[in-house]
């Protein structure tokens, strides 16, 4: 390449030169196209300077050297030598798409796992939420149906002081031998409506109509006691003439009192006061 460089700026001495130290350690055998070119320039020179046989020997080293080139491509035919570099490229290039695919397809399979990942995550989590909320209705189950059985005994019992309040008010001189028999039973003496103990009627009027009398006497501080406890016999089920025996007055007295609580209340004239409280008390 030196030689080749020197020559193309002329310089004819160091063009000798180089050629001269090129012909000293000739690689022809790795040269290649390069040693091609350069027996060209060679030839090239000999013929300039007129000397044949310089010109003679370095066209044989050409030869050569061509010769040399063909017997590395395996002693094929150039045709044959086209053919084998194309299968090379082509081979080059469907394992580049292969890579290509293999890419893609790896992509394709990242995206799946962590769409499954996702998807069972998402799925597990909502079993979660799933069990919580069985485990809350299961809970909220339980606790209804312990209300409804404390319900239930209390609404018995009710029922029970009922019947025998209505004993006691309407049927006092007739029934003196049944009330004689009760209080054999402790019905009478032990049954917490018939001794007044309010605070405790009040407390199972709470635990079974969701806190009515709390929220009755919270919403309506003006109602006297008595009111009050009209109000929690209404809503334990309570008819006028039962709840004039509980008291042990007359039904007018009881009439009295509800007229007093729709003024208090606010309620409409005809409208169920029982009806109206709750439909007020469910507001709060």
């Amino acid at each position: 390449m030196l030689a080749f460089c020197q020559d193309q700026l002329g310089n004819e001495e160091e063009t000798q030169y180089y050629k001269e130290q090129a012909l000293r350690f000739d690689t022809a055998r790795r040269g290649g196209y390069k040693a091609l070119e350069f027996y060209k320039l060679c030839i090239d020179l000999a013929r300039r300077n007129g000397n044949r046989e310089e010109e003679t020997f370095f066209t044989q080293k050409m030869t050569d050297q061509y010769e040399r080139m063909v017997k590395e491509l395996n002693e094929q035919t150039l045709d044959e030598a086209i053919e084998g570099y194309m299968r090379i490229q082509d081979q080059n290039e469907y394992n580049a798409h292969i890579r290509t695919y293999q890419l893609i397809l790896g992509c394709m399979l990242l995206l799946l796992a962590c769409m499954v990942i996702y998807y069972l995550n998402r799925r597990r989590k909502q079993m979660m939420k799933y069990f919580n909320l069985q485990h809350r209705i299961e809970a909220l189950e339980k606790l209804e149906n312990i209300q409804d059985e404390t319900k239930a005994l209390i609404l018995q019992e009710l029922e029970i002081a009922k019947q025998i309040a209505m004993l006691k008010h309407t049927q006092k001189e007739k029934s003196e031998k049944l009330l004689k028999e009760l209080d054999k039973l402790n019905l009478l003496k032990g049954n917490k409506l018939l001794s007044t103990r309010w605070n405790d009627f009040y407390h199972h009027i709470d635990i079974s109509f969701n806190h009515f009398h709390e929220r009755l006497t919270r919403r309506y501080p003006a109602l006297n006691e008595k009111e009050v406890q009209l109000c929690c016999l209404m809503k334990a089920g309570f008819r006028t003439e039962e709840i004039a025996a509980v008291w042990m007055q007359s039904v007018f007295t009881v009439h009295k009192y509800k007229t007093s609580i729709r003024k208090k209340t606010e309620a409409p004239e005809a409208a169920d006061i029982l009806v109206f409280l709750d439909k007020t008390l469910a507001e709060d």
